[in-house]
């Protein structure tokens, strides 16, 4: 049986998996009020949660095999800790990330 941030999970997806295991690492990792919000209308943000007193915001993109992560999903982001008023903001990613996206 595969674990649930597996090679499997972060090679062959799907996306929606990806985004639940990387909601799950939150949990485990302590934080508290953890929620998916991904979808139309989320304002930059697919993951809410807080540790600390603090309102983390983290955008998650699933790519393919090499497919860089560019500069919309940073851009994404900050729109959320803007529409939010987050303390910190995450992308996170089973790929790497472009030149642009730095």
């Amino acid at each position: 049986m595969p674990h649930f941030i597996g090679i499997e999970r972060l090679t062959f997806g799907p996306w929606q998996a990806f985004e639940r295991a990387i909601h799950r690492f939150f949990v485990h990792a302590g934080f508290t009020e953890c929620r998916l919000v991904g979808g139309p209308g989320d304002k930059g943000a697919d993951i809410l949660a807080t540790k600390d007193g603090r309102l983390w915001v983290t955008q998650v993109k699933f790519r393919g095999a090499g497919v860089a992560v560019g500069e919309s999903a940073v851009e994404e982001v900050v729109q959320a800790i803007n529409w939010y008023s987050a303390d910190e903001a995450v992308v996170a990613t089973n790929q790497h990330f472009g030149p642009d996206a730095y």
